[in-house]
């Protein structure tokens, strides 16, 4: 088992049930959606299993996904499969409390659409890295225990309804190391002191910015500040595409090395 001291990872692999929803909030009757899961919305299918675990409310006092925001030290993911956004116009009912009156509009809701599996595998992968020193603390001795069990009870990935199943779960030390390129097929955080590119020329390159995870105190993500990370994907055979990431300064890189089964995973520090 790994030291206490050194970066511990988790690697879920997840297969969706249909759609997916991990939409943008617009301020008006339009919910877009993200076409990969932001930082939150992978932090959230975590937190719903370990609040059980830890028998304490998802949404309590002990608010859990900022529970394991803060000791988390990256968080990663990668589709590999066609995701297909769709929108249809939805009614809503409300309570106006002024006419005391039940009122209903109508929005439109887009839901992400995937596939459950692609070429023999799961469709979405996602990588925890968490700090033992701080989960420790905050867990109890248990806290591997606590989070490989979330892992493999996740059910949601989004909202309710978004529902998701549990293929295979890996876990261990994660190493730490400083190189000159880093080749990825996650999610990149994105800062100006990165030079990025994909490994193929057709691989498409997607900058999203999402709330910064790292900042995350309670249910209210709406004044978080943002951040932005890269994703390749090869819009050929509809699999993640490589990145190829170097310091701009011609310094060392800052990577987790990982052991997922028979492969061997990169993905860039946070």
């Amino acid at each position: 088992m790994a030291e206490v001291n050194k970066p511990f990872f988790i690697h879920v692999a997840l297969s969706p049930h249909s759609a997916l929803n991990f939409g943008t909030l617009t301020g008006n009757k339009s919910r877009p959606v993200f076409t990969i899961p932001p930082p939150t919305t992978l932090i959230g299918a975590l937190s719903y299993p370990l609040a059980r675990i830890e028998g304490s409310p998802e949404s309590g006092r002990r608010y859990m996904p900022a529970v394991l925001a803060g000791i988390l030290m990256g968080v990663y993911m990668r589709l590999d499969g066609p995701a297909i956004p769709y929108a249809t116009i939805t009614k809503m009912w409300f309570y106006d409390p002024d006419d005391k009156l039940v009122k209903s509009d109508a929005y439109g809701y887009q839901r992400l659409y995937v596939k459950p599996k692609w070429r023999g595998g799961p469709t979405i992968k996602a990588v925890y890295i968490f700090d033992g020193v701080k989960a420790r603390k905050e867990l109890g001795d248990r806290w591997r225990e606590k989070l490989v069990a979330s892992a493999t009870t996740m059910v949601r990935l989004g909202d309710k309804e978004s529902l998701v199943s549990v293929d295979q779960v890996s876990y261990g030390e994660a190493e730490i190391l400083y190189l000159d390129e880093v080749v990825t097929r996650y999610t990149v955080p994105l800062n100006d002191a990165l030079l990025i590119e994909p490994v193929e020329r057709w691989q498409e390159l997607k900058v999203y910015e999402f709330y910064d995870w790292r900042k995350l105190k309670g249910p209210d993500i709406t004044e978080l500040p943002t951040t932005k990370v890269v994703f390749a994907y090869d819009r050929r055979n509809f699999l993640a595409g490589g990145l190829k990431v170097r310091n701009r300064n011609a310094g060392k890189l800052k990577a987790y090395k990982l052991k997922v089964g028979e492969e061997v995973e990169h993905v860039v520090a946070w």
